[in-house]
Order: C-alpha cells, then structure tokens, then sequence
C-alpha cells in the first residue's frame, strides 16, 4: 500500500498539471486507489465540451493506472491521462459518442502529491493495446529509474531546500540565502 493520500489528487496543482500536459486543449484523465478500485476520471472542462474516449482507450487508461498503481507505485500515485483528441469529425451541435486520443500520458506524483515526471506516447492506439500493459509498466520502470537516478545522483536532495512540497503549498526556498 502507498503513502500516497487520496485528496491529493484534488489539488490545484495536479489539474494545473493535467492542463499543461494537455497544452491547453482536451483531456481525459484516471488514476485507481490503493485497493485496486479504478479512481474515476478527472476530466476536462475547459470549455464546457468533454470529449468521451473511445471505448479501448477507456480500458487501456484504467487497466494501466490499475497495474502502474499495483506494480510499481513507489509511495506515490500515477495518473494516466489521454490528450490530443482528433475532433476532425467532431461537427459541432451533433453529439459524438467517443473520440479518438491520440497520445497517452503516465503521470508520476510522489508521496507528498508532487507531480514528478511524465511518460509520453504518441504511439498509435493499435500499439499501445498490442505492447501489453506489461511492457508499459516496464517502460515507466525504466522512467522512473532514471528520474529517481537523477534525483538521487544530480540534485542532492539532503542540501536544505533542494526539494519541497510544491503541491501543498510550500514555497520555494529562496536563493538569496
């Protein structure tokens, strides 16, 4: 089970994240809890439209967070959120039930909340259900390997204010110390 506390994924600053991964445009997002339970999605609301995945990515998105959340947690929580939907038929007065996303997004929080790093794929959607969700966990493995190396080894987290609680709230140290 994870340190990570659920309300996290209300905070301002995870939508802020969600919206900029997105570059301003549609998103849908999910992320699952501890027990396993899908967590339901945080979706887009820009402008009043939401744009439905289609079916297979709705499975895709809850089955990754599931095993991502399972697997490889690390203390912290992952969001998988699909952006970049092709609204190319999309007319506008005439509902659509799905559309297709055309890049998925695993997005890393750390235990305090913080988003920490992003995995992307522009793949197209045959690819990400032919790959099998375990070769995505074992590609995010490897993101987060190098993240935490970097981490680890690049910024020495020990030297006061080198990290901080972005996500509730804390403020930057400032330099001029």
């Amino acid at each position: 089970m994870s340190k990570f506390r659920e309300e996290f994924l209300r905070l301002p600053l995870i939508r802020q994240r969600l919206e900029g991964e997105a570059e301003g445009g549609h998103w849908w997002a999910v992320s699952s809890r501890d027990a396993g339970a899908v967590h339901m999605p945080l979706r887009s609301h820009s402008d009043g439209n939401l744009f439905a995945p289609l079916m297979a990515q709705v499975m895709f998105a809850c089955d990754m967070a599931e095993a991502l959340n399972r697997h490889i947690h690390h203390d912290g929580r992952w969001i998988v959120q699909l952006v970049d939907p092709d609204l190319r038929a999309f007319v506008p007065l005439v509902v659509t039930e799905a559309v297709l996303y055309r890049e998925f997004r695993f997005i890393w929080l750390d235990e305090d909340g913080d988003p920490q790093f992003t995995f992307e794929c522009g793949e197209p959607l045959e690819d990400w259900l032919l790959y099998g969700w375990g070769s995505w966990v074992t590609s995010a493995e490897e993101a987060h390997a190098q993240w935490y190396t970097h981490m680890r080894e690049v910024i020495d987290p020990r030297k006061e204010g080198a990290l901080y609680k972005r996500a509730q709230g804390e403020t930057a140290p400032s330099a001029a110390r």
